[in-house]
């Protein structure tokens, strides 16, 4: 299958918002978004991270959102969304999304990227494949 990675446009708003809708739903995130609020979300993404998506004939079929910032006086790259579309699972978009993004995070001296997922899930089997391991680090919530 022939798919190309390129930084996203403007233009592809409308096409990385309804695969996120989509996407999210699905387990094992069944997630399930007030339009608006997502919408509101992917406004903000396209205004302050880095989006590069997959595109094949023309669609997009998966996008990796990112940003940088400093922690402890490192530079790093943290993943906000990573979708591929369940159909082209499989095929290499992930994985070539995901290097594409390792490479312009390491080339803006990026020295960590880190991303969260789900034990057990596909996505965890995905990074951990691809060399990625706990950092030591525990996300903390509380619902309040």
């Amino acid at each position: 299958m022939q798919f190309k990675v390129r930084k996203a446009k403007n233009s592809d708003f409308s096409a990385v918002l309804a695969l996120a809708g989509t996407e999210f739903q699905k387990p094992p995130f069944n997630e399930n978004w007030k339009p608006k609020i997502l919408r509101d979300k992917f406004r903000a993404h396209f205004k302050h991270c880095t989006i590069l998506v997959a595109e094949q004939a023309k669609s997009i079929c998966g996008f990796i959102i990112f940003h940088t910032e400093y922690l402890f006086s490192e530079k790093i790259a943290v993943t906000n969304e990573f979708v591929v579309c369940e159909k082209f699972q499989g095929q290499g978009i992930g994985s070539n999304l995901l290097k594409a993004t390792e490479k312009l995070a390491k080339k803006n001296k990026t020295k960590i990227f880190t991303l969260l997922a789900l034990p057990g899930s596909e996505a965890y089997k995905f990074y951990t494949k691809r060399k990625y391991k706990k950092s030591g680090w525990e996300l903390l919530a509380k619902k309040i």
